[in-house]
């Protein structure tokens, strides 16, 4: 049988395989954008542009690990405070449409920005935010589309080229769905190792692992990990997925 430290010692070769395909997605970016360019398109992602790290962000815990090995103590505070709110303002919302509004709303910023908007942790960031290119400027990437009129929905859609986007946003559609596949390999590597994997929510999933040691909990079993979320984790269905 196999031992939890035995099990323990997988993990850094899972996430040497993330952050190689990290880079490879950041290579296979980088050429979508230069060919999307030559054909006239322009990327509106610029340093400091935070509008988009107010969203909701679905990691695996390999990349949420790689984050949570980068942090500093300031950023593992921020982290903590961000979950306070996710307590105080997602506990019981059962509603996804809900959830990820309520979620942008009231928790608020990713802890990761700094005063300036720029990712401390850019690095090690996951898929999902490498790979959210904008094809409009900043300002529509803060824009609640509930709030807008029939005509200003309308206006809006159409003007959007649905050959790129992930319609109906204004986000490149090519680079996020490469991001999940990458993300699904991790889930699956995940999965085969320990007969179990753990996505969810970035900031809550480097909250688990700092304060309750997420990763051997999963290295002991699916037992263990149901065990600590039933003790520590905040009633939310959104924040935290098993996948067995």
């Amino acid at each position: 049988m196999t031992s939890t430290d035995e099990k323990m010692a997988l993990w850094p070769a899972l996430k040497t395989a993330v952050g190689e395909d990290q880079h490879r997605l950041d290579r296979e970016m980088a050429r979508w954008s230069e060919a999307y360019g030559e054909r006239g398109g322009k990327i509106h992602c610029s340093r400091g542009c935070r509008n988009c790290c107010t969203l909701h962000v679905e990691v695996s815990l390999t990349e949420a690990l790689l984050v949570s090995d980068a942090l500093t103590v300031e950023q593992a505070a921020a982290v903590e405070a961000a979950v306070e709110r996710m307590g105080a303002e997602l506990a019981g919302v059962d509603d996804f449409k809900t959830f990820l509004r309520r979620y942008r709303q009231r928790v608020g910023a990713c802890p990761f920005l700094d005063a300036d908007g720029v990712c401390t942790v850019y690095a090690v960031r996951p898929f999902a935010c490498r790979a959210l290119l904008s094809t409009r400027p900043a300002d529509w990437c803060a824009i609640d589309f509930a709030t807008l009129s029939p005509l200003e929905r309308t206006l809006f859609m159409d003007s959007l080229d649905r050959t790129v986007v992930a319609f109906p946003t204004h986000y490149v559609a090519d680079t996020q769905e490469r991001a999940q596949e990458l993300e699904a390999a991790a889930i699956a590597a995940m999965r085969e190792r320990f007969g179990l994997a753990v996505s969810g929510n970035l900031p809550y999933l480097v909250h688990l692992q700092r304060r309750y040691g997420l990763s051997e909990a999963l290295a002991q079993g699916e037992k263990a990990v149901r065990e600590l979320l039933h003790h520590h984790g905040i009633d939310s269905p959104f924040l935290v997925h098993l996948h067995t």
